[in-house]
């Protein structure tokens, strides 16, 4: 829903990438991130929408702090570094490797793509990792207020009473 009204992930958007082998070896060499504008923009005010995490077991987990102006993807035990710095993804014909990755904000908002650059056949390509229904990958931090909050849950959606809304807001009298 956030999505279909122009939202954004609230502090941290994860998604997860299934990268696929080729008929032949296929070697990931970075997953870039680029920012639509330089800065990252004031966060959004406007309802706030929650939903509870759902695990599933990655492969390779990955973090990226979207309040830098050139973000890039690292170990979260190597937040200095980007993963790719030292670290490429070999993929086997047909092999499948699933990546998690957590874009976080907490100062503003940023949109984004994701553009994969690899190696098959000796040649270099880069593709564009396309975001679900085609919007931008978006993420914003937490805004000082409110008007309204409604929390998805396994159970169903049910809109947030005040307390409910300062376990996730960023307003100084929920602290």
């Amino acid at each position: 829903m956030a999505e279909r009204q122009g939202g954004a992930a609230v502090g941290q958007l994860g998604i997860s990438i299934t990268l696929q082998g080729h008929q032949r070896a296929l070697t990931v060499e970075s997953i870039d991130i680029v920012p639509k504008a330089p800065q990252a923009t004031r966060p959004f005010d406007g309802a706030l929408l929650c939903s509870e995490g759902q695990g599933d077991s990655p492969k390779v987990k990955l973090a990226a702090d979207m309040d830098d102006p050139d973000p890039y993807l690292y170990d979260e035990d190597s937040p200095h570094r980007s993963h790719f710095h030292d670290n490429v993804i070999t993929l086997a014909p047909q092999e499948q490797v699933s990546i998690r990755a957590f874009f976080q904000s907490k100062q503003g908002h940023r949109e984004f793509e994701l553009v994969m650059r690899y190696t098959l056949n000796g040649k270099r390509h880069s593709q564009k990792i396309p975001p679900p229904r085609g919007k931008a990958y978006a993420v914003t931090a937490l805004n000082d207020t409110y008007d309204i909050g409604y929390l998805y849950a396994p159970t169903g959606p049910h809109r947030m009473t005040a307390p409910e809304m300062c376990e996730f807001s960023a307003a100084k009298k929920c602290r």
